[in-house]
């Protein structure tokens, strides 16, 4: 009887068998933005004098005047490395846009495939239905593999990748990059025309083959 009572208290002090506590719930993460379309404009044009640096910052406005306030864009300008102009928002926000716009002074670099891989960070972050990036191409930069890749990346993600064409650009490369990201090649003979040659190819009056899945 006592060995009965003696169980009985001790498993009144031992209180209730232990549970395996539930691990923590992972954080969430935040949703991505979804809208219509997504564009990046990367410049490698130099801003060799105050009319260059004024004609593209008219065509870098050109392209974003004719997106729907609901679009999204952003402007990266390349130079010894890629810098990220205009942060990527709302076409709407045209305040920011235009002041960020007026501020662009560095270009001319020939990083190109750093370039490409700053603006494929940015649309990284959205999930938008149709996403380009506009390349305005001067000079040269060799077509390497690692080039490629960078186009190549680019376009797995579903992105259309038009490039923007100066005089001064080796012609092949720029064949090969819209060719390989599944856009064209819009001619500027020279930075007077790209208020009207950027925003072409958006418009789609460049005519493009559709983008790959994702």
């Amino acid at each position: 009887m006592r060995i009965l009572i003696l169980a009985a208290l001790l498993a009144a002090c031992s209180g209730p068998a232990a549970t395996p506590e539930e691990p923590a719930p992972a954080p969430k993460q935040a949703a991505k933005l979804t809208p219509p379309l997504a564009v990046v404009v990367v410049v490698s044009s130099a801003f060799v004098s105050d009319d260059t640096a004024a004609a593209i910052r008219a065509g870098v406005h050109a392209v974003v005047d004719g997106l729907p306030d609901d679009a999204l864009f952003g402007v990266v300008t390349v130079w010894w490395k890629p810098w990220i102009a205009v942060s990527l928002q709302r076409a709407s926000h045209r305040g920011a846009i235009d002041g960020a716009i007026a501020g662009m002074d560095r270009g001319g670099g020939q990083e190109w495939v750093a370039g490409l891989g700053l603006a494929y960070d940015m649309l990284e972050t959205v999930d938008a239905s149709r996403e380009v990036v506009v390349f305005v191409a001067e000079g040269h930069a060799e077509y390497t593999g690692d080039t490629l890749e960078a186009v190549e990346r680019l376009r797995k993600r579903g992105v259309e990748l038009d490039v923007v064409a100066l005089p001064s650009v080796f012609r092949y490369e720029v064949e090969q990059m819209a060719l390989a990201g599944g856009g064209v090649v819009l001619d500027a003979a020279d930075v007077g025309q790209l208020a009207e040659v950027m925003p072409a190819a958006i418009s789609g009056t460049a005519a493009a083959p559709p983008p790959a899945p994702r």
